[in-house]
């Protein structure tokens, strides 16, 4: 009975229905829209997915190609450091980000290091954690995700262990400068590429770079404990190395050849001047016509020039660690005890060498121009 007192009479269900359609209807869930849609749609749709995807890929392998081989115009651009690996700290994290900042900008084509890469007395294994805390997850910016290109410093020899152990079970005894050549650090970081000495040509032939190791070159580490390790100093032979590296710089036709390794011949840092590399690497480097010798050992930022000496000296070794000062300013262009790295672009006529500070930011504080 309603409010107006009519009885309203309800049917069952059963009453012109079948019941069982019903349920079935109530069960099955809403059609979507691409069910809805009709067969022309569809094929819109996905002509459309897939020129979205083709055109996705395009660039990202244009981009790609443009990062690896970039036009004459715009040279070949890499950064430089030295001394670095201290777990993210000592200022080391300070200069990976502003390198990431830097390279956002600059857009390198890969980064080179002078060596000390793990501190304090290089790896134990190729599974050593020190390669992730003090590379993979300090430099994260994705400006950085380009080849590194290292050397080995005194440090990755085991420089600073006491003492010496033979066949025992200390981890220091699985300490070689073997664990950061080969594949072993690449299989964890495809970015990591080490060897004792190698050689790399960047712009269609524009700079050929020789990496070279200069620890074995210095006479007085041979006597020391650590080069008995598996792989170390007292297992090189530096002269067969040097005769190597000039018949190399010898047969290279690159307008820009380019010298990378730990130790500088000259510098007004700490250690000062090696007389080793003056006898027996510097006039190889005269005689070669090399332009520039990049370096660490020296925990400073520094450009030397000498009127008689062709080759120019860069010290970028400030990766990590510095305020170490200088003993002297001899041929000194710039000196600077601060944390930092290099930058440097290479063009058919001329190289231009940026150094950035934490303390002076994205602004380039010294800059040096070699002409052609």
């Amino acid at each position: 009975m309603d409010k107006k007192g009519l009885q309203i009479e309800s049917e069952p269900l059963g009453g012109g229905f079948d019941s069982e359609l019903l349920a079935q209807r109530r069960e099955e869930p809403p059609k979507s829209a691409w069910q809805h849609a009709s067969l022309w749609s569809k094929i819109f749709l996905v002509c459309g997915l897939v020129v979205f995807l083709l055109g996705t890929t395009f660039l990202f392998v244009h981009a790609a190609a443009s990062m690896a081989d970039r036009s004459d115009e715009d040279g070949v651009v890499f950064f430089i450091l030295g001394d670095w690996g201290r777990e993210g700290t000592g200022n080391q994290t300070g200069v990976a980000r502003l390198m990431g900042h830097v390279g956002r900008t600059r857009r390198p084509h890969f980064v080179v290091s002078t060596g000390d890469n793990f501190y304090p007395n290089g790896l134990n294994s190729t599974d050593d954690a020190l390669f992730d805390a003090s590379f993979k997850n300090v430099y994260t910016d994705w400006s950085l995700q380009i080849p590194w290109y290292a050397v080995l410093g005194n440090h990755d020899y085991g420089d600073g262990i006491e003492g010496y152990c033979e066949n025992d079970a200390s981890d220091d005894c699985d300490r070689s400068p073997r664990h950061q050549l080969g594949v072993g650090l690449a299989s964890r970081d495809d970015r990591w590429f080490c060897q004792r000495r190698y050689r790399k040509s960047f712009g269609n032939g524009l700079i050929d770079v020789f990496f070279i190791d200069t620890s074995p070159m210095i006479l007085s580490y041979h006597e020391t404990e650590w080069a008995r390790y598996p792989g170390g100093i007292q297992e090189q032979d530096w002269e067969s190395q040097l005769k190597e590296l000039e018949s190399d710089l010898e047969n290279s036709v690159a307008p820009w050849k380019i010298v990378v390794g730990h130790h500088p011949p000259r510098s007004n840092g700490d250690h000062g001047n090696n007389t080793d590399l003056i006898e027996n690497l510097e006039p190889i480097l005269q005689r070669r016509g090399v332009q520039a010798l990049f370096s660490g050992h020296d925990h400073s930022l520094e450009h030397l020039k000498f009127d008689d000496i062709r080759t120019q000296y860069f010290v970028t070794g400030a990766g990590s660690d510095c305020d170490r000062g200088f003993i002297g300013d001899a041929g000194s262009m710039y000196q600077y005890t601060k944390p930092g790295f290099v930058a440097v672009r290479v063009a058919s006529n001329a190289m231009v060498v940026d150094y950035y500070t934490v303390q002076g930011g994205q602004t380039p504080q010294y800059s040096a121009v070699l002409s052609a």
